[in-house]
Parts: structure tokens; C-alpha cells; sequence
């Protein structure tokens, strides 16, 4: 049977309007002398468009990226010579879905210590950055928040969630639905003891409620990730037990009421290895979660994937998404409608290994499948820490 020329114009349309998401990455690429980096960004919509630097020449930690329509928003912590030289909290604002961005504007207000770990998240006009911060009056860090209510445009004045005169917070993590906004961190008390605290507002970010302890165990809990789908919340962080301190595995817990209440943990991971840096995200019913691991070969780090189909209640097994020769680092992953993507830090391709790549997987049918696996920074630099946010152009 011939295909006519209309039926491959209508085919070429309804894969396109299938594969329309817009797919917002961004990284940090060494540039090879005295220390100095940048943060690059890629969107992807049918194809990819190239990279394009976002970001001042200086030294960088964790950046993050979040769109809301069409408009795309980046932070990211970097250390440039300008005063004062500590690490800050830089944002930049696309209204075009990422054809162009803002200058850079610095979140610091009033304080004069290094801020780190920024989270990001938007829901509506609505715009949430958390970080945590050194230059308050307590002894520790503590985890500052400012918010934009006209998409990204201006920031309110900062707001410390912690307060926290005895442990030292780190490690942010957050999520917006609605009017609901979770802030997620790592709380240090005593030496390597640690948990994962969460503050909850109702109110688009107006004010927060008591903090509560998600973890509450003896060993150490890091690394939060949170994902919210409706009133449903899911968060997963990374714990070392008090036992088995060599043993580190990917805890998940869930709330079903908008985080009133979670459900007991659950070990996703259930490793003879070292479990890390979990991340997670949630399309309708669908729940992924996403890990470094290296129990598969020995010292040697793959990343690991499972997924729910039913808002949570359980999860496939395990399965092994970069499965590459080299270290496989840095997990990263979004949803859009049945479209699920995972970027890490891979250095198989890399001369001798001795640098990294961002490689890329989609899938397009809820997570059971992905495609082959595509490099997306593919130069001689090394590329490290992604980050990606996904959203459905369709109308």
C-alpha cells in the first residue's frame, strides 16, 4: 500500500503534536584552567537547539531550572569575583520558553555569607527559591525562601525557615501544586546524625507551617527529593544506617491529604552498595524515582529507575538505565503527560574517562520504556550536575 504525500504530512503532525513537550536542561562545564566554570542550557522541543551559556564565568555549584507556560527559570550557586566573593544565589528569567534569557539578578539581600544548595519551583505567576545560607545569626545554616508572585519578574523580601540556633541545615529540596508549596532539608544536630525536616504552606507561599520530621530515625538522612501530583506528595532521601554505616539506601515516603500526613518508609533501593542522590517525579497516577548506585559493579556507580503506576502504593523493580562502563552520576528526571526524562553525568565516552558528559533518556509511554541514550553536551570539558524540567506545549 503507497503512502501519499498527505499522509505523511498528517503522520509528521500527530508525532509532533505526540513529542511537543518543551525539555529545559541545564549543567555546569568546566573550562579547563584555574577552577573557572559555567552553567549551559539546552532546550529540546522536536529536536535539540544548541547549548547556550547562562551564566557568569566563575566557580559553580548546584543550579536548578523550572518552567511554569512559557516561561523557564534558572538558578544556580556560583562564586564570581564580584563583592562580596563568596558563593551566592544567582536567577535568570525566560518569558520566550527559553529562547532567550534575563540578565543575571543576585537573590542576596542582607546577608554577607555563602548561600548554596538552591531549590527551585513554580506553580502559576508563582516563583520559589529556597536555599541554604551561612551568613545568618545562628550557629549553622539556615534554609532562606523568597518568592515571586508576577512569574519570576520581582522577589520578596527573604524569609528564614529554619531559625535554627543549634543544627546546621543543608540540602533543599521543594515542590509546588496549587496554592501548596513544600520546602524539604537535610538537619545536622550532632556530628553525622542528620533528618530530613519539612515545612508545608497553604498559602501560595504567604507563610509556612510547623516543621516535622520525615525521617526521625537513628542513622543519617540526606539528599531530599520531593514530587507532588494533586494531594499527592512523595518524597525520597538517601539514609545510612546507624547498623550498617557502610549501607546506604534510597528511603520513599508518601502523603495522600497534601502532606498532612505520610505513610511509613519504604526502602526503594534494598542495595548491598552505596544508594545516593535520589531524585523524583510524579505525571497523574505515575510516580518515578531515580538514584546513583554502585551495588550492580563494584565501585563502580550506574543509575537505577523504578516507577508506580498507581499513585504510589507500589513500585516495578529496579532496572538500570545508563549501564555504561564508566561512573554514572548525578540522576536528574522529569514528567510531562506520558513523556518521562532522565539526564546524569556519564564519563564512558570521555578520553581515558577522565571527564564527563550529560547523557539523556526518554521515555514516551509513562516510564515502562526508554530510547537510546543521546549526549547532550558532547565536548572536551567536563559536564557534571544536571538539572531538567519538562513541560506540555499543547493547547
Amino acid at each position: 500500500m503507497s503512502v501519499g504525500t498527505d499522509d505523511i504530512i498528517d503522520n509528521a503532525v500527530t508525532d509532533a503534536k505526540i513529542s511537543l513537550d518543551s525539555v529545559y536542561t541545564v549543567w555546569r562545564e568546566s573550562l579547563g584552567v584555574d577552577n573557572l566554570s559555567r552553567i549551559l542550557f539546552k532546550r529540546n522541543t522536536i529536536s535539540f537547539d544548541p547549548s547556550i551559556i547562562v551564566s557568569h564565568t566563575g566557580s559553580f555549584g548546584k543550579t536548578a531550572v523550572a518552567v511554569s507556560g512559557d516561561n523557564v527559570y534558572v538558578v544556580s550557586q556560583e562564586n564570581i569575583t564580584e563583592p562580596p566573593a563568596s558563593d551566592a544565589i544567582w536567577y535568570r528569567r525566560s518569558t520566550d520558553g527559553g529562547a532567550n534569557f534575563s540578565g543575571a539578578v543576585n537573590l542576596r539581600t542582607t546577608t554577607t555569607g555563602s548561600m548554596f544548595e538552591p531549590s527551585l519551583t513554580a506553580s502559576g505567576n508563582n516563583v520559589y527559591v529556597v536555599w541554604d545560607d551561612g551568613g545568618t545569626a545562628s550557629q549553622g545554616n539556615d534554609v532562606l525562601y523568597r518568592r515571586s508572585t508576577d512569574g519570576g519578574a520581582n522577589f520578596g523580601s527573604t524569609v528564614n525557615l529554619t531559625e535554627n540556633t543549634a543544627a546546621d541545615a543543608e540540602e533543599t529540596a521543594m515542590a509546588a501544586s496549587g496554592n501548596n508549596v513544600y520546602v524539604l532539608w537535610s538537619n545536622f544536630v550532632t556530628g553525622s546524625s542528620s533528618d530530613i525536616l519539612y515545612k508545608k504552606s497553604t498559602n501560595g507561599g504567604t507563610s509556612f507551617g510547623d516543621t516535622k520530621n520525615l525521617s526521625n530515625t537513628a542513622g543519617s538522612s540526606r539528599e531530599p527529593a520531593v514530587a507532588v501530583s494533586g494531594n499527592n506528595v512523595y518524597v525520597v532521601w538517601r539514609e545510612r544506617e546507624s547498623t550498617t554505616p557502610g549501607n546506604q539506601e534510597i528511603l520513599y515516603r508518601r502523603s495522600t491529604n497534601a502532606g498532612a500526613n505520610f505513610g511509613s518508609a519504604v526502602n526503594l533501593s534494598n542495595s548491598t552498595g552505596l544508594s545516593q542522590l535520589p531524585a523524583i517525579t510524579a505525571s497523574g497516577n505515575n510516580v518515578y524515582v531515580v538514584w546513583q548506585d554502585d551495588s550492580l559493579v563494584s565501585g563502580i556507580p550506574d543509575i537505577l529507575y523504578r516507577r508506580s503506576t498507581n499513585g504510589g502504593t507500589t513500585f516495578s523493580g529496579a532496572v538500570n538505565l545508563s549501564n555504561t562502563a564508566g561512573n554514572s552520576g548525578s540522576p536528574a528526571i522529569a514528567a510531562s503527560g506520558n513523556n518521562v526524562y532522565v539526564v546524569w553525568h556519564d564519563n564512558t565516552t570521555q578520553v581515558a574517562g577522565a571527564q564527563f558528559d550529560i547523557l539523556y533518556r526518554k521515555s514516551t509511554n509513562g516510564g515502562a520504556n526508554f530510547g537510546s541514550t543521546v549526549n547532550l553536551s558532547n565536548t572536551a570539558q567536563a559536564s557534571t550536575i544536571p538539572a531538567i524540567a519538562a513541560s506540555n506545549n499543547l493547547t
